[in-house]
């Protein structure tokens, strides 16, 4: 059984604020959106564009604006004020065009300088009223909320992307109106205390496209979930009422599937699954609006081609993975992978869910004009959405398939990883086409690292085949990930003879090299564990 796959491996803030050239530098690669439209037996309804942004694979893309008005944000204790500022960034995106970006911590800070210093984007920074004052025209009124009721708050940032309007709690109203001249101030839409189940019969009566927010006020994906207007509600997954409620609201003929839902865990893959969505892990992703505001780029990692390195004197050829741990927060660990310089020193292969790719692309262009040779990126064999391959649908499940073979054709990236069942396995065989699987039962013995200290004198199992992977979880790295990992490696050739380190794609090409030297029938490969 395939369950609750995280691939996504880019660090906090970084996930969706990498940038590469942009429309200003001559550098940039050439754009191709993949393909929307798949024969299947089941239609795949087309969500209708909203205001100047343009449907493209699976999400709405902005225009990207000439000017970055960048926002920095010291004191995040005022919550609303963050609120209401990436509200007006979704607002400006879908409307005008993505112009907005919010700094509010270091990976932020790195990225806009960037764009800046090696991209040439024009930016300009702006104070907190000095931003609302310039797109003050753009808000149509305010809605108001009692920010200690979360669920009032989602449903005031729901009211607020189909009016063009702002959410301010009730207390702060002055220091928008003097912010907003003129503008109109309404109650947030209710008829009793906000419960989940309150908030989901209001959005129900008005939702309509291909997605569900299930985010808080503290979310940095708010500014993309008020973009598309999609229904935003906040459940406690430990209360059976807001999990009803949450059913209720998938379960309604207001969204076409298989649809996708923003959140910040994936505790609710299967009910999401029940009812044709997958699940898009959003932990502290930022500037979603401005980065997915970049085109579909069509680069590949030549992950299909490889250098085949296959040797009789090589006893154990090994691939370092950095992965996701699973229902953790995306931590910021791997920004430091991307942003070093020294990253091709170490044969290393990073885990990407080719969902980054779609709503900040340019994350693909960058990386791959920026790789080493030691270097290679590896995308997730279920594409865009984690979902639950037992609970979906067939038809949309085949949709669902389908697409994630467009998402990873598109861009090259033809390694899988995972555990698929057998549904899942001849779905990506017949749908996405991928011959090799870094996985747990295919030919390569997988060696799960609970914790990179425990290496010190460590030596690779026994196999009957020669290819071993090594997963490293991302958040047992730290700002010395290069000194680990280059001392891992001599360690490693220091107990065990014989070993090669390759990357995923040459990995690949030397299996097949010495299944055509060798008469020796492969056989599944050993799972191991390796204790602190």
């Amino acid at each position: 059984m395939f369950k609750k796959v995280i691939a996504i491996c880019l660090g906090t803030a970084m996930a969706l604020s990498v940038c590469s050239c942009g429309e200003q530098s001559s550098n940039q690669p050439t754009t191709t959106a993949a393909q929307t439209t798949v024969q299947t037996t089941t239609a795949i309804p087309k969500p209708n564009d909203i205001g100047n942004m343009k449907f493209s694979t699976a999400f709405h893309k902005p225009k990207l604006g000439a000017v970055v008005y960048n926002i920095t944000l010291d004191n995040l204790e005022n919550d609303y004020r963050m609120v209401a500022l990436k509200c007006l960034q979704g607002l400006v995106a879908r409307n005008d065009s993505a112009q907005i970006y919010i700094t509010k911590d270091e990976n932020d800070l790195f990225w806009i300088n960037r764009l800046r210093d090696e991209y040439g984007v024009i930016t300009k920074d702006l104070s907190y009223n000095e931003v609302f004052e310039k797109f003050a025209k753009q808000i149509k009124s305010i809605v108001t909320y009692n920010p200690e009721n979360k669920y009032e708050t989602a449903l005031a940032i729901y009211n607020a992307s189909k009016n063009d309007a702002i959410p301010v709690p009730t207390t702060r109203v002055s220091e928008y109106t003097t912010l907003i001249d003129g503008v109109t101030v309404n109650a947030t839409s209710k008829t009793e205390v906000p419960s989940c189940q309150v908030v989901v019969d209001e959005q129900i009566k008005t939702a309509n496209g291909a997605y569900v927010a299930l985010l808080n006020e503290k979310s940095a994906f708010i500014d993309y979930a008020y973009a598309v207007q999609a229904p935003i509600v906040y459940v406690d997954s430990k209360n059976s009422a807001d999990t009803e409620s949450l059913k209720k609201l998938l379960g309604s003929d207001k969204f076409d599937r298989p649809a996708v839902i923003f959140a910040e865990d994936e505790s609710l893959v299967s009910v999401a699954s029940e009812n044709g969505f997958g699940v898009l892990n959003v932990k502290n992703f930022s500037n979603s609006s401005y980065f997915s505001s970049y085109n579909c780029t069509n680069v590949s990692n030549n992950a299909v081609k490889g250098n085949a390195r296959y040797s009789e004197e090589v006893s154990k050829y090994v691939t370092i993975e950095i992965v996701q741990d699973a229902n953790e927060s995306i931590n910021s660990n791997l920004s430091f992978v991307f942003k070093n310089n020294r990253r091709g020193n170490t044969p290393i292969s990073v885990s990407i869910n080719p969902a980054v790719y779609e709503l900040a692309p340019t994350v693909a262009a960058w990386y791959t004009a920026g790789r080493r040779a030691a270097t290679s990126l590896i995308s997730s064999n279920v594409g865009y959405m984690s979902v639950d391959d037992t609970k979906m649908k067939e038809d949309y499940y085949k949709i669902f398939c389908e697409r994630s073979k467009a998402f990873i054709g598109g861009f090259g990236f033809s390694v899988a990883i995972g555990k698929p069942n057998e549904k899942t396995e001849k779905l990506i065989s017949e749908q996405i086409g991928i011959k090799n699987m870094l996985s747990d039962n295919g030919k390569i013995t997988v060696v799960n690292v609970d914790s990179i200290y425990s290496f010190n004198n460590f030596i690779l199992p026994e196999s009957k085949t020669p290819f071993y992977c090594i997963r490293i979880k991302a958040s047992d790295l730290s700002t010395s990930t290069f000194s680990q990992l280059d001392d891992l490696v001599l360690k490693f050739q220091d107990k065990n003879d014989g070993i090669e380190f390759v990357v995923c794609e040459d990995l690949f090409a030397t299996m097949e090299e010495w299944e055509q030297a060798t008469t020796t029938a492969p056989t599944t490969a050993q799972s191991t564990t390796v204790k602190q």
